[in-house]
């Protein structure tokens, strides 16, 4: 189970031409899904199934590379916009791919017995914080450069004016 959760997790993290779910968790989807009313926690996994376990893994991975993403993509319309060079501070702000998959193989341990993975489950919320963080991070680059625009019209128009 480690193994396809790694390799679903290695799937969505990596590069975009991502392998079938069926090649990334051989045999796991052999297990009927039974599904359940909301867990402790409030969601609708039930984890001590294998194959649900690998499907939140890989839930936790996508949701990671997508922040990641878009906040590669806003300093890249950032960079575009100013003309300036790319500011990438705000990818500094996300907890690295060790953290994760450290947190995965913890939690893959205990997960079966448990039904739980506390370790995934905070890595999630720190990557919500960072990609908040990240926002307003770049909310605050875009009106600095939006300040300086609107400051630099204002000039060009008293100029005009005096002269």
């Amino acid at each position: 189970m480690t193994d396809a959760a790694a390799a679903l997790a290695a799937a969505f993290i990596g590069p975009a031409g991502a392998s079938p779910l069926q090649e990334c968790m051989p045999g796991v989807f052999d297990v009927p899904f039974q599904s359940r009313d909301l867990d402790d926690f409030g969601g609708l996994y039930d984890l001590k199934q294998p194959g649900q376990a690998v499907l939140y893994v890989g839930l936790i991975a996508a949701d990671y590379r997508i922040a990641r993403l878009e906040t590669e993509n806003r300093a890249l319309r950032a960079a575009l916009a100013s003309g300036d060079a790319l500011n990438e501070s705000s990818q500094t702000l996300f907890p690295g791919l060790g953290s994760f998959m450290d947190a995965m193989n913890s939690d893959m341990k205990q997960v079966s017995v448990t039904g739980r993975m506390p370790q995934l489950r905070h890595f999630e919320q720190r990557v919500r914080n960072s990609d908040t963080r990240a926002k307003i991070a770049d909310a605050g680059r875009a009106l600095q450069l939006e300040s300086a625009r609107i400051a630099a019209a204002k000039a060009t128009e008293a100029e005009r004016r005096v002269g």
